[in-house]
């Protein structure tokens, strides 16, 4: 199990507004204020529990924050409903579709 996954961030305050969005129908909520955030970056997390989290930030080297072609995170969601909110939330909030959730073949 994994603790935390953090993501580099170009416009934090969109980013910011898409996960909250997104990350509702799971269930994870931001735990700080926007204009609380220290190195940590922007942290959610599900209910009062501190682990796992997912976090987004702007790159601490100062370079600008890039795609990974390849890169995919997966949150574990309550229902079928709940995937499918968070995905056409996603959509609507300017994701790119790669194909809706489904069950995959291994």
């Amino acid at each position: 199990m994994f603790s935390h996954i953090m993501i580099g961030a170009r416009d934090l305050e969109a980013m910011v507004a898409f996960y909250d969005a997104v990350l509702a129908p799971f269930d994870m909520w931001r735990a700080e204020e926007l204009g609380n955030i220290d190195e940590a970056g922007v942290i959610w997390r599900k209910g009062e529990r501190r682990w796992p989290q997912f976090a987004l930030r702007r790159p601490i080297n100062g370079l600008p924050a890039t795609w990974g072609n390849g890169v995919q995170i997966s949150f574990a969601a309550p229902s079928r409903g709940a995937v499918d909110l968070a995905w056409a939330t996603a959509i609507r909030k300017g994701a790119l579709d790669e194909g809706a959730p489904a069950l995959r073949e291994k």
